[in-house]
């Protein structure tokens, strides 16, 4: 007779359990390591915010924060949070005061009627109000950079503002005219001083041709010495300056993303 090969129901249930006990009893044995602990992060980020952490991360990044930064950057970023959820209610509420107002308004015009007098002067009060609880948490935040440099060393100050590239800008205009050939350089040291004056910031075209020209006249061991100083008179001109890197340190950190940044950041720090 010939041997069965192929069990019948019965035995190959009993086959299955068979092989899936041993199959335990292998994994049993091999200890996996515990999964490495994962920082905070939602768990549905969107397409827009995910292009916003990249653009933040690259500055990020370059800043190295140690993890005592980091934890002080997040104290910071929770008031930065609370200030300006604050004005952003006091906002809300006046929007929803006026709304009815401003649907009369757009009824009119859709109707081609011009509002009364009574409205327009409702509309310019709520615009005024507007504009003054702005100001104020502006100038609420603004109040919490001290705090934000303190935070940061100098040079982490410069990669928030792109000083460090401004001034590369700088010392690289300096070299390029010193390198010019003689008889392009009146030429070129004008015109460039035209096109980049900002008198508004203290360098009118006749202050940059006199650093230009400045630079330019110098040895070469003189220059080495000076350079420091011209590069800092010049490098306003591409936008290192206090007001400006005023503005970059709070566009950074009141951004909503960066606190899930730095949480991460300061997660991993931990470990």
């Amino acid at each position: 007779m010939m041997t069965r090969l192929i069990p019948n129901c019965r035995q190959a249930e009993v086959l299955l359990v068979v092989m899936l006990l041993g199959l335990v009893g292998v994994n049993s044995c091999q200890r996996s390591s515990p999964p490495a602990p994962r920082p905070p992060l939602a768990s549905q980020v969107d397409v827009d915010d995910l292009v916003i952490d990249i653009e933040m991360l690259d500055t990020i990044n370059r800043l190295q924060l140690t993890k005592d930064q980091l934890d002080s950057l997040l104290n910071l970023v929770d008031r930065i949070e609370d200030l300006t959820a604050r004005y952003d209610q006091r906002i809300q509420g006046l929007d929803n005061q006026y709304q009815p107002r401003l649907f009369r308004q757009r009824d009119l015009l859709i109707k081609d009627q011009p509002p009364s007098e009574q409205l327009a002067k409702e509309l310019q009060q709520w615009q005024q109000q507007r504009q003054q609880l702005s100001a104020e948490r502006a100038e609420a935040l603004h109040q919490l950079i001290p705090e934000l440099r303190a935070v940061l060393t100098d040079s982490q100050v410069q990669i928030v503002s792109g000083a460090d590239e401004a001034r590369l800008q700088a010392r690289d205009m300096l070299q390029w005219l010193r390198e010019m050939p003689a008889a392009e350089f009146q030429e070129e040291a004008r015109a460039n001083a035209e096109a980049l004056a900002a008198p508004e910031i203290g360098l009118s075209s006749s202050a940059l041709l006199d650093i230009f020209t400045t630079a330019r006249n110098m040895s070469a061991e003189q220059y080495r010495t000076a350079q420091p100083n011209l590069v800092d008179r010049l490098s306003p001109i591409y936008g290192d300056t206090a007001a400006a890197t005023d503005r970059l340190l709070l566009r950074l950190f009141a951004n909503g993303r960066v606190k899930t940044i730095l949480a991460e950041k300061a997660a991993l720090a931990r470990h």
